[in-house]
């Protein structure tokens, strides 16, 4: 619309100059006026010219010029009537022609007003045609790029699908490729929203794929795939390096707890503990293996990754001990706590060789369930002595019992046998003794001596309670205590910790100065010497001595020195034979066959009592 009346104005433009040109051709100014001069320097020119000649003529010129000039005027006069009327329709034309001009005029005068309240509107038109021509030249520009790039474009479009790919199918290598290039586009193209739109898809692919390198991390792997592993979180640059090794820890540690997880579900408890003990020594080898390749030989200051190692190391031990000491309440044989002990002794000196020995640990746990399983044994010992000297003695005397095995300083006595409680006695102690000796460290020397002692002494002092009547020779009895079983019971307590005479304990002391004491006539004045034993030593036994020993020397366990080279396991020796046992039975009634033991005690931790010279088998405990 707007060009078409830009057109109308111009075609009413064009007819006005026409009418004008008309005009201006009918009624030509004079030739002067064409020049380059005004119309009013003209007139004077001709002034001047027409003054300059009056003053050149005479008077009688003079006088004559007004009537030569009216006479030129009529002139003029009359050939201008004779013009006009020669040439009156050249008048009335051009009456004509100013009519429709000035008529012409006005109305494109009102065309013009028109046009000019118009123009503002077509102002703002082309101003928005010109903006949308802009925009859609820069679209134009846009579609012409992108086409020329299609095959870049395509490829930065499908990159978020690609790392999806690359993630899902493990390729980590290729992943972290895509995302290294997607975060560079990212940087310089900021603002672009598709950019924007694809770097968050790739960042959402790459938390997933940190996800699944931790889990990766929580299972077991070999020294090569655990660094291949650490260096893609590493190229990621998720962590910084304090928090790569916490994750790191907590990611093994949640392996290792799967692992003991998995132990824990064996019904056995033994089997349990020796599952454990191999799994913390490998498991626990591995990690701290590759913590120490991965983070502490490239670091430049190792120290403060020293220290998050051996503390997370530590706290890892301590529940291990924890739960041990809780396990270990559940054991009660002696044999069992040796192979177990055997075990974590045996992880804890294999974690040495990278600075994790705890072998010192474990000796007070060890030794402090060992000291409560005898103490459980012994208590129950002078309640079931009480028992047996109120039962009556065999009606039938013991036979004469020969063996050629006496030579053995650690063979029972024969003339134990003369008294049935002590034979009872002297059973029930070798059993404790060969379950204590596989599992005999010998910090708990002076221990298991004191305990021997409190209750060795109370079953002695039962036999001078005067309110207790006996059935069996309470007089008998006291001598073989004192004289025999006394003797007897110290050379097998010394025989299970590797001691001499000279190093037994002196709790062990204590006990034969009260057993003689107790051995000693009721009614002796002060200071009498207890009487010789009326007790006839077997063939080939030495004669008890009842002299107290010689000063005792403390027997510390030797230091634990950790780390490389091995050292022995500390307190810990091993295992000597059995306390033989006679297999020779009297050839008596059948109410005498035997001296038969007492029933089992209560409360004994599982250990059963057995039988004196009944056992066939010299390993029999």
């Amino acid at each position: 619309s707007a060009y078409v009346t830009i057109m109308l104005y111009t075609l009413c433009f064009q007819h006005l100059s026409y009418h004008f040109f008309f005009v201006l051709k009918i009624r030509r100014p004079p030739r002067s006026t064409l020049s380059s001069s005004s119309a009013a320097s003209d007139v004077y020119k001709r002034q001047a010219g027409y003054i300059e000649q009056l003053s050149s003529l005479g008077l009688e010129r003079l006088q004559a010029e007004p009537e030569l000039l009216r006479l030129e005027a009529s002139r003029h006069e009359q050939e201008l009537q004779s013009m006009s009327v020669t040439n009156y329709s050249a008048f009335i034309e051009a009456t004509r022609c100013v009519s429709f001009v000035r008529g012409s005029a006005t109305e494109m005068q009102q065309t013009l007003t028109g046009v000019d309240a118009c123009l503002p509107k077509l102002s703002k038109a082309c101003e928005t045609f010109q903006a949308e021509a802009e925009a859609l030249v820069e679209e134009r520009k846009t579609n012409r790029a992108s086409l020329t790039c299609y095959s870049s474009l395509i490829e930065l479009l499908e990159v978020p699908q690609l790392m999806d790919t690359c993630v899902r199918n493990g390729m980590y290598d290729e992943a972290i490729e895509l995302l290294t290039f997607a975060r560079s586009v990212g940087r310089i193209h900021p603002t672009i929203p598709v950019v924007r739109r694809i770097l968050e898809e790739v960042e959402q692919s790459s938390a997933t794929m940190v996800e699944q390198l931790q889990a990766l991390l929580r299972t077991s792997l070999q020294l090569h795939i655990c660094l291949r592993v650490v260096a893609h979180i590493r190229r990621l640059k998720v962590f910084d390096l304090t928090e790569l090794r916490e994750r790191f820890l907590e990611c093994r540690s949640s392996w290792l707890d799967s692992e003991m997880h998995v132990i824990s579900l064996e019904q056995n408890l033994v089997t349990q503990l020796t599952k454990s003990a191999d799994c913390l020594r490998t498991s626990m080898f591995e990690i701290l293996s590759e913590f120490h390749a991965i983070f502490i030989e490239t670091a430049d200051d190792p120290s403060e990754a020293m220290c998050m190692l051996h503390e997370w190391a530590g706290t890892r031990i301590g529940d291990v001990l924890r739960e041990l000491t809780c396990s270990l309440q559940r054991v009660n044989d002696s044999t069992l706590l040796s192979n177990i002990l055997e075990q974590y002794m045996h992880c804890a000196q294999s974690l040495g060789r990278v600075g994790i020995d705890f072998r010192l640990l474990l000796t007070p746990i060890f030794s402090s369930r060992i000291e409560q399983i005898m103490r459980i044994n012994l208590e129950v010992l002078p309640g079931h002595f009480l028992k047996l000297l109120q039962q009556p003695p065999p009606a039938i005397p013991p036979p004469q019992l020969h063996s050629t095995t006496q030579h053995d300083p650690l063979s029972p006595p024969l003339n134990l046998v003369a008294s049935v409680p002590l034979s009872a006695l002297t059973n029930y102690i070798l059993t404790c003794l060969n379950d204590f000796r596989h599992c005999a460290p010998l910090t708990l020397a002076h221990r298991v001596a004191r305990l021997f002692n409190e209750h060795l002494s109370a079953a002695g002092e039962l036999l001078l309670d005067g309110s207790v009547e006996f059935k069996a020779d309470g007089k008998m009895t006291r001598a073989l205590m004192a004289n025999t079983f006394f003797p007897y019971v110290t050379r097998c307590f010394n025989a299970i910790f590797q001691l001499t005479e000279h190093e037994s304990p002196l709790a062990l002391t204590e006990i034969g100065v009260r057993l003689l004491a107790i051995d000693q006539p009721v009614n002796a004045p002060p200071g009498a010497q207890p009487p010789p034993s009326t007790t006839t030593p077997a063939p080939g036994q030495d004669q008890p001595n009842t002299a107290p020993p010689p000063a005792l020397r403390p027997n510390p366990p030797p230091a634990l020195r950790p780390g490389p080279p091995p050292a022995p396991q500390p307190n810990i020796r091993a295992p000597p034979p059995p306390l033989p046992r006679k297999n020779t039975t009297p050839p008596l009634g059948p109410a005498t066959a035997e001296i038969r033991p007492p029933p089992p005690l209560p409360g004994a931790a599982g250990i059963r009592p057995c039988l004196l010279y009944t056992s066939p088998s010299p390993r029999d405990s």
